[in-house]
């Protein structure tokens, strides 16, 4: 039995074995959902977000196109004061047993909002609703240095400025 844990993938080789996934499977979700989602969602959402100003408005429109497209899988975007916080919920966890949903989702959402707004947007933390399943250098790499798991829910938590930031990208810049 294969077991993702014993063969780290740097964050590019992750992208394109996923990419390659999706392809093969006709499936952006990978199988790792119930019901299948079409090959070119991603890239339509990602159209749909380039006419927002701000990174806020961007997310915001994102999740609410995944609420539309699925039940599945679904993101909610919380601030207060200090703090945003992308939470994300999976319906069928058991559909997906190595967890891959949410670290791909959360490894997503960090990089989408660095090419929205044309800067780094520090993680402060991660927390997983699933035990730690490699190397905790590995998690701190790709997402943060406080990643936490077997929590309650999952949220990637970030400084609420970084959502008032404007969105530089344009649909030229997809390609």
């Amino acid at each position: 039995d294969f077991d993702p844990a014993n063969h780290p993938l740097d964050q590019a080789s992750f992208a394109r074995l996923s990419r390659q996934l999706k392809l093969i499977m006709q499936d952006e979700f990978c199988g790792m959902t119930p019901t299948r989602c079409k090959i070119g969602t991603y890239q339509l959402m990602l159209e749909l977000l380039l006419s927002s100003r701000t990174l806020e408005e961007a997310l915001s429109k994102a999740f609410r196109f995944y609420e539309l497209i699925t039940d599945d899988i679904g993101f909610t975007l919380r601030a207060d004061s200090e703090f945003a916080v992308i939470g994300m919920h999976v319906a069928h966890p058991e559909v997906d047993r190595y967890n891959y949903l949410f670290e791909w989702w959360f490894m997503l959402w960090t990089s989408l909002m660095r090419w929205l707004v044309g800067e780094e947007i520090p993680v402060l933390t991660v927390d997983f609703p699933h035990a730690q399943e490699g190397a905790i250098e590995e998690y701190a790499e790709t997402f943060s240095s406080n990643c936490r798991f077997s929590r309650p829910e999952a949220r990637l938590v970030f400084r609420r400025e970084y959502l008032r930031r404007p969105t530089v990208r344009s649909i030229e810049d997809i390609s």
